[in-house]
């Protein structure tokens, strides 16, 4: 990863067709191989003289990447500089129904206990480095549970955020007393949630909408902030189809203006 984003040459498909050095590297061994996937294509997004991201899609099967799956990929890389230029707002989190729980000894090397929840968020998340195993039933604590155990030394609980895929995951390690020392041996709960940016709810409640795609992207235009004369330009449709289209979004979202449709899809956001 840190070859592609600083050694000067093409921008795509560097490793479309790599060489031995590849297939030692971690990029391959703990992320390629390890998530079943054999071809990698790769996108190096310049801004300002020097590279601030690397977009890498992976493949199964015996199909490699081709040129034109490399130009298609290079398509995207005026909106990435675009969304990497874009001044930083804070993000406001919202925590999903999603919540799972593990038992594990205090040395945090033993599981005692993992339930269907924490199971399927730590697979979900594809957390690379954490010795998760993606096939097959979770034997062992994942890395950041045993970090926790270690930082739980006179501490009754303690708790780490991992950025993920869409959102992140925020790990929390509580010390559990026994009854009496006799009675077992001291153990900690993890629980695992996952939280999303709040902003995807919006997006969720647009696609939510009974209303044809084009219909969706103009109420994004809505749920986003935009003024009605915005979805002009993000469409390229006339005011009088833009009439016809509201009519229909209005209907499905059970408003009747362009100001409260934006309420309707923000409340409870702000």
């Amino acid at each position: 990863m840190t070859a592609l984003a600083r050694t000067p040459g093409p921008r795509v498909g560097r490793i479309a067709r790599p060489d031995k050095a590849y297939f030692s590297s971690n990029t391959y061994n703990l992320l390629v191989r390890a998530s079943g996937h054999h071809h990698s294509l790769d996108l190096r997004i310049d801004l300002d003289g020097r590279a601030r991201a690397v977009v890498l899609l992976f493949r199964g099967g015996q199909r490699a990447f081709e040129t034109t799956d490399a130009a298609a990929l290079e398509k995207v890389t005026p909106y990435l500089q675009q969304a990497i230029a874009s001044p930083v707002t804070e993000q406001v989190w919202s925590c999903s129904a999603r919540r799972g729980h593990m038992l594990i000894d205090v040395s945090g090397e033993r599981l005692s206990m993992l339930d269907e929840d924490a199971e399927l968020l730590l697979k979900m998340c594809t957390l690379v480095g954490q010795e998760i195993r993606l096939c097959g039933p979770i034997r062992s604590p994942p890395r950041i549970v045993r970090e926790l155990c270690a930082q739980l030394q006179g501490r009754a609980i303690v708790r780490e955020t991992l950025p993920i895929p869409g959102g992140r995951l925020e790990v929390t390690a509580s010390r559990l007393m026994a009854p009496a020392p006799e009675n077992g041996a001291e153990q900690v709960l993890v629980t695992l949630e996952l939280e999303e940016p709040r902003r995807l709810e919006t997006i969720d409640r647009v696609l939510a909408l009974d209303v044809s795609p084009l219909q969706q992207k103009i109420a994004l235009v809505a749920a986003l902030g935009g003024a009605r004369g915005d979805s002009l330009s993000a469409t390229g449709i006339s005011n009088e189809a833009l009439k016809k289209h509201l009519a229909a979004i209005y209907a499905a979202a059970g408003v009747d203006s362009w100001e409260k449709l934006t309420r309707e899809l923000n409340v409870g956001l702000s």
